[in-house]
């Protein structure tokens, strides 16, 4: 039942964001439907990333864009070069080595958009804030 309060929860907001930045339609709104992720295609050049569920401190989203690098990502080079080692696939992510604890409160991150060229639609939930830290840091980093 959690998970599906996140979802009720992220999907409009992800929806907001994404109307906020434009579908390149001229209209300025995007419609997407309670429980399916924002489609790629309608967030435009760069990257919508979000964060959220209980165990990250409520929902945060920046945008990402890397060609030149800005944005509102707090450190946009550092997490331009991340993606551009990965290939642009957020599971390839280099991360940082380190010990979490096992707590389970889980947190969801999503990135959608364009990487240079190549669509990317992505969502993984982990088991808590410190493993997305670990597997995702500098990109999820916000």
């Amino acid at each position: 039942m959690r998970r599906r309060a996140v979802l009720r929860t992220v999907v409009p907001v992800v929806a907001a964001v994404v109307a906020a930045l434009g579908t390149g339609t001229g209209t300025g709104a995007a419609s997407v439907p309670a429980g399916q992720a924002a489609p790629a295609a309608h967030i435009g050049p760069g990257l919508l990333l979000t964060v959220a569920g209980p165990g990250s401190g409520g929902h945060r989203s920046v945008t990402l864009l890397c060609d030149p690098p800005g944005g509102t990502h707090p450190e946009p080079v550092a997490a331009c070069d991340a993606l551009a080692l990965a290939g642009g696939d957020p599971n390839a992510l280099a991360g940082e080595p380190g010990i979490c604890p096992l707590d389970y409160n889980p947190v969801t991150a999503s990135a959608y958009g364009d990487f240079r060229g190549r669509v990317v639609s992505w969502r993984k939930t982990f088991t808590n804030a410190c493993v997305l830290h670990r597997e995702t840091t500098p990109v999820f980093d916000f």
